[in-house]
């Protein structure tokens, strides 16, 4: 059975994808979920995208396949599993104004200390849009009237290799650092890229094959492409202390 942490590392794995062209609804989750090319006002993909990171994640039984996203919150409540409180790894589903339904579904990636939550969701854009035809973050922090939380059925999570690390927070890492702030780096990298799984090693050398997938993350993530590892990359990475 999956995990959440499994969920959320295909999901941010996943992110800068957009359709092409903006506003076609051309993008390969539609084409996996209809099993052809598909295009047009008909075809929004929010829902259509959680389905993909679901059974990519081996987590199908958990997080039903749809693209309607009433559907999808009426399958939590059936099961009783919905609710209005953000945890990781859930399912947020939006009601968008004017829509009189739930309208937009994401990913519950972080939730901060305001009760807000950050999301990974698809089909939005810069402004938060519903539409917008890209995988992006949003933090947000209303679901509306008719919305709310699906809660998957996640297995625990293994306990991972402990990874040194102080408590001071974690250090700005470049090609040429050593130790196990790289370690943990290059574990992350392994899960986050899986491109990179096969020969990216964990061994606490900050080389080239580190640096390319460091800035292939960054790449995806819309940060600046540095191959340094600052807050901002810690940050996307899930690794920030």
């Amino acid at each position: 059975m999956s995990t959440a942490v499994a969920v959320l590392d295909v999901a941010r794995a996943e992110l800068g994808t957009a359709e092409s062209p903006i506003g076609s609804n051309r993008v390969k989750y539609n084409a996996w979920f209809y099993g052809r090319e598909v295009s047009g006002d008909a075809y929004p993909w929010c829902a259509v995208f959680v389905s993909w990171v679901a059974i990519t994640a081996g987590a199908s039984a958990l997080i039903p396949r749809h693209a309607y996203t009433p559907a999808g919150a009426d399958w939590f409540r059936q099961r009783g599993a919905w609710g209005s409180t953000p945890r990781v790894g859930a399912i947020v589903f939006y009601e968008w104004p004017g829509m009189g339904r739930i309208s937009h579904v994401g990913i519950v990636e972080t939730v901060h200390p305001d009760g807000s939550w950050t999301a990974i969701e698809g089909n939005t854009d810069a402004a938060g849009s519903r539409t917008g035809g890209q995988v992006m973050r949003q933090r947000r922090r209303s679901v509306g009237a008719r919305g709310g939380f699906g809660y998957p059925a996640y297995a625990a999570a293994a306990a991972a290799t402990p990874v040194p690390a102080p408590a001071a927070g974690r250090p700005t890492l470049r090609r040429g650092d050593t130790g196990g702030h790289v370690q943990a780096l290059q574990q992350r990298l392994r899960t986050a890229y899986p491109a990179y799984a096969g020969h990216l090693v964990v061994d606490g050398d900050f080389g080239p094959a580190t640096e390319a997938a460091v800035r292939e993350f960054q790449r995806r993530s819309r940060l600046d492409v540095d191959g340094v590892v600052g807050r901002n990359t810690w940050r996307a990475l899930g690794l920030a202390t």
